[in-house]
């Protein structure tokens, strides 16, 4: 089973982070559209562009090929991060660049 885990991991690429903002906000709109199963309304991205979330792509060769997006939440007197969505383009899984996103 080890072995088969091995093999489904391809090559890690190197990506570069960078924040979404009102300039690129509607390229995650389509990257969510394309890979998530739900569709956000315009509230969820305008939260973004103000900063009351906060979000980042990762990007290859100059081409978004991932996003991630979370906010800041309180729980038992702890501030914790609440992921609220990951994806990576499908032609770009198995490259370790969701992990990459959490760090």
């Amino acid at each position: 089973m080890e072995e088969e885990n091995k093999k489904s991991v391809k090559k890690e690429i190197k990506v570069v982070f960078g924040d979404i903002n009102k300039n690129n906000f509607e390229q995650l709109r389509q990257m969510n559209n394309l890979s998530l199963p739900v569709r956000y309304q315009n509230g969820f991205y305008a939260r973004i562009v103000t900063k009351l979330r906060f979000g980042k792509f990762a990007y290859y060769n100059d081409m978004i090929v991932g996003a991630i997006t979370w906010k800041y939440d309180n729980f038992e007197n702890q501030r914790i991060i609440y992921i609220m969505t990951i994806n990576v383009l499908e032609d770009y899984k198995r490259h370790n660049i969701g992990k990459n996103e959490f760090k």
